[in-house]
């Protein structure tokens, strides 16, 4: 019984997950314009500041960009028409994430790649320290013996 009750521990746990899933997945309202033109400007950045977004910056372009969203969206288009008007516009340098396709799919598979190649070095890394620590171990450990036993004979015989 005692081994199950690990699994009945995850069990529970992934039951509490659906249950809360379930009550708070969901939107409760729908997003206000504002709310979806701040969403839209946050995928965006700015030409002018590096490493800002268009809703961060309070630069002129940005404000710009930002009420171009806003008129786009209250005359019915959709976040992604928004978007792809606004690459054919500035190009792909507007967007904060790279596109996942062509070059951008190297941009997005980098970081995981680098990651388990820095592991499996790591692990390369280790088991040759415990080849090379265990085979020292021994031939010194043999060494030691045989020495011990030279000096023991040496006394012995005077």
């Amino acid at each position: 019984m005692r081994r199950y009750l690990g699994w009945l521990a995850i069990g529970w746990l992934l039951a509490l997950c659906a249950v809360a899933l379930v009550a708070y997945g969901r939107p409760t309202t729908t997003p206000s314009l504002d709310q979806r033109t701040l969403s839209v400007a946050a995928g965006l950045q700015c030409l002018v500041c590096q490493g800002e977004s268009v809703a961060e910056s309070p630069s002129g372009f940005a404000q710009s960009v930002r009420v171009l969203i806003r008129k786009q969206l209250a005359a019915g288009r959709s976040p992604d028409q928004v978007r792809s008007y606004l690459v054919s516009k500035y190009t792909d340098a507007i967007l904060l994430e790279p596109s996942a396709s062509g070059l951008g799919d190297l941009a997005w598979l980098a970081p995981p790649l680098l990651v388990l190649g820095g592991l499996g070095l790591l692990a390369t890394l280790v088991y040759d320290w415990r080849r090379k620590a265990g085979g020292q171990g021994k031939t010194s450990r043999a060494e030691y013996l045989e020495r011990v036993r030279h000096e023991l004979a040496a006394e012995s015989e005077s």
